[in-house]
């Protein structure tokens, strides 16, 4: 495993708006390209969690929910570049999978009721589908509120027990933006939500191919039944199946501090191998077992 990247980690200094800057602009003919959204919000400014300190206690709330921003196509090569991609995210962005429906790598986005009006598109999955080109499949583990959280290790050992051949996948880790929490006696707030990004060939699969990851979790006893706070039942598996729909955001640039706190992160960590995963093959549920 390998660290890349590095990230400021206090909320002024996430702020600043990196869509514009390329991660590799001259990939060979040979590279496969992947291409990932980045949001940037202008109204309102800061997108995310924002931490306080009240009585002694940490606070959470909700930033905003932009109503105005832009979108820029981005584009990676490896696992490497994608992690020094992850880590110029900053606290008024947030990535998407999926892509625009325009061929216009850059664009204004606006809310759904206004966006035939401001001649803009929406963040729906109408203006964001998956489309047929490589990209990433975002695994996104949150530990239930009763359990302790998987490490770093103990994830990435579960999922190449589901699936053997992404040992050998480009796939970057990194803990959630709401993780490591830091006042000035030391950790208020630990290791919370993990992401696992892995590179694939076709994003346009990603639907299926998070049914069938689900699926495999309930068949290795790795899924559950949460009863919701009005009594309905729902099912979960290890991973948060939300993040395999269009046009979802992940709000991966990190939490907004309120002085004291800080937050200590850390930085991308690089695992498994250099491919990209074919989900479309069968071969990646057989291979390695």
């Amino acid at each position: 495993m390998t660290n890349i990247g590095t990230q400021e980690q206090c909320s002024a200094a996430n702020a600043h708006d990196h869509a514009t800057i390329p991660v590799e602009p001259h990939p060979s003919e040979s590279e496969t390209i992947g291409f990932l959204t980045v949001f940037t919000s202008t109204r309102p400014s800061q997108l995310g969690k924002v931490y306080s300190v009240l009585d002694g206690q940490l606070r959470k709330e909700v930033a905003g929910h932009m109503v105005e921003g832009n979108y820029t196509v981005r584009t990676f090569t490896s696992a490497a570049s994608l992690a020094a991609l992850l880590s110029t995210i900053g606290t008024n962005q947030a990535i998407c999978p999926s892509l625009p429906r325009v061929d216009e790598p850059t664009g204004k986005i606006v809310t759904e009721a206004r966006s035939k009006s401001a001649d803009a598109l929406a963040r729906t999955q109408k203006d964001f589908p998956f489309k047929a080109v490589p990209g990433v499949l975002t695994l996104d583990y949150d530990p239930p509120a009763e359990q302790p959280s998987l490490t770093r290790d103990e994830l990435w050992a579960k999922l190449i027990f589901l699936v053997p051949a992404i040992a050998h996948i480009g796939v970057v880790w990194w803990c959630s933006g709401s993780s490591h929490i830091h006042g000035p006696a030391g950790e208020m707030q630990g290791l919370r939500g993990q992401r696992l990004y892995v590179l694939i060939q076709d994003i346009s699969d990603i639907p299926r191919a998070g049914e069938v990851l689900r699926d495999l979790c309930w068949l290795h006893r790795l899924g559950s039944v949460k009863i919701s706070g009005s009594g309905s039942l729902l099912n979960r598996s290890l991973w948060d199946e939300a993040m395999h729909q269009p046009a979802r955001l992940d709000f991966i640039g990190g939490a907004i501090c309120t002085p004291p706190l800080h937050q200590e992160r850390g930085e991308p960590v690089l695992l498994g191998g250099n491919g990209w995963l074919d989900t479309r093959s069968h071969t990646w549920l057989v291979e390695g077992r």
